[in-house]
C-alpha cells in the first residue's frame, strides 16, 4: 500500500499519455500492476476494463523460482499474494479470467469469448495458428491448486460486455484510506 499523491508519477503519466494517443485498444500485462490502481487513477486513467490471465499456481511458482532465482516458499508467497488480490478484484467487479495454458482449443475458445465481450475484432485463422503448446515453459509436474486460485475461478464473471471500472470508486480492503488511523 502506498500514497501515490506523495510519489513522483511523471514517468507513469508519460506512459499513459503515449498509450492514450495510440489507435485502438492498449493493454498491460504485469501482475504487479493490479497493486497500482491508486497510481493509475492519480495520473488520470480512471476507467479501465480488467481481465485476468492465470496459470496453475504450481506453474507460476516454478516460473518465479527459475526467472528470479527465488526460493520456492518465497515464490509461493508472491503467487498467493497475486491470487488473493485478483480474488478481491473479482469479488468487487466483473472479472473475466483466462486460464492458461489449457489445451489449445480451450484457450482459443476462452480468448474468443473474451474478444466478443470486449467487442474486439478477431481473425479466426490467425488465432488458430497463434497458440503453440511447445512454447509453454516452466510447467510444474504438480497439478495442485490453492484456496485463492479456486476462489478466483469461482468468482470469475463473463458478462456479455466487460464493463469499464472506475478505479477511483473501486475500493479494495487491501488499500486502506489515507491517512491511516493511528
Amino acid at each position: 500500500t502506498f500514497r501515490p499523491g506523495m510519489l513522483d508519477l511523471s514517468a507513469l503519466e508519460e506512459q499513459v499519455e503515449i498509450h492514450k494517443a495510440l489507435p485502438g485498444v492498449w493493454a498491460m500485462k504485469d501482475p504487479r500492476s493490479m497493486f497500482l490502481f491508486p497510481a493509475w487513477s492519480q495520473v488520470g486513467l480512471d476507467r479501465v476494463r480488467l481481465v485476468a490471465v492465470v496459470r496453475p499456481p504450481s506453474d507460476t511458482v516454478k516460473s518465479i523460482e527459475k526467472r528470479d532465482n527465488i526460493r520456492e516458499d518465497r515464490a509461493e508467497a508472491i503467487v498467493d499474494t497475486y491470487l488473493r488480490r485478483l480474488v478481491e478484484i473479482a469479488e468487487a467487479v466483473p472479472l473475466p479470467v483466462i486460464r492458461f495454458p489449457g489445451t489449445g482449443d480451450s484457450l482459443i475458445e476462452q480468448v474468443r469469448r473474451l474478444a466478443a465481450s470486449l467487442a474486439l475484432p478477431r481473425d479466426e485463422e490467425a488465432a488458430r495458428g497463434f497458440y503453440d503448446e511447445s512454447l509453454v515453459r516452466n510447467r510444474s509436474p504438480l497439478k495442485d491448486t490453492s484456496p485463492a486460485y479456486d476462489r478466483l475461478l469461482r468468482a470469475a464473471r463473463y458478462p456479455a460486455k466487460v464493463p469499464a471500472v472506475n478505479l477511483r470508486s473501486l475500493k479494495l480492503a487491501s488499500e486502506p484510506e489515507w491517512p491511516l488511523v493511528t
